[in-house]
């Protein structure tokens, strides 16, 4: 009883962005308010990309190079209705590799959590040649109110939420095993993590 009609092809098909980088959901930093960035920066883009007096740019890339990175802060200055980026002050002597804040989405501004204001920060010690990636959830003077160490060695994928953060990846590499794949779910309010092997 049932008959079979042709269907329309469609004139374009969307195919998944296999290409998409990880980074897309990483940023260097933000306006922590309307009147403050804080960031993390080598220190070249320190010098040169985010010079004092320059226009506050939409967004702020994380540089692919793989450099030591420190904290800073800057009062954003506004004359004419022109925003100046900052003159920035480090924040300590800590050094970070792999430094960056998680974005609330793909090629979006940073995800910023309330109570109390903070972003999310990841990285590794600056000192380790491999290890896996730490994640802070800390303010715009550089305190941490958790640090909690995911356990992934190579980050795949970053689902942002301001409840519980999602993070895919491996372990860290161990000499002559394949690294396993793995779900982190984060709980941004205690840091408490819950990790899942993706591994059937």
């Amino acid at each position: 009883s049932f008959k079979a009609t042709p269907s329309t092809v469609p004139n374009r098909i969307e195919w998944p962005n296999l290409s998409v980088d990880v980074k897309d959901w990483l940023v260097a930093g933000g306006v922590f308010t309307p009147t403050e960035w804080f960031g993390a920066l080598g220190a070249k883009d320190a010098a040169d990309r985010y010079r004092a007096g320059e226009r506050l740019p939409t967004d702020f890339p994380v540089n692919p190079k793989t450099e030591s990175r420190h904290l800073y802060r800057g009062l954003i200055k506004t004359e004419d209705n022109r925003s100046q980026f900052p003159t920035l002050e480090r924040l300590g002597t800590a050094e970070y590799r792999d430094a960056a804040f998680i974005r609330s989405g793909r090629l979006k501004p940073w995800l910023q959590l309330a109570g109390p204001d903070s972003v999310l920060f990841t990285y590794r010690y600056a000192g380790q040649l491999s290890g896996s990636l730490l994640l802070e959830r800390i303010d715009s003077t550089g305190k941490a109110h958790w640090t909690t160490d995911t356990g992934i060695g190579t980050l795949r994928q970053v689902l942002p939420d301001t409840n519980v953060l999602a993070l895919v990846g491996e372990r860290s590499p161990v000499p002559n095993k394949v690294s396993e794949p793995i779900l982190v779910l984060v709980n941004t309010v205690t840091g408490a993590t819950n990790t899942v092997s993706l591994w059937r």
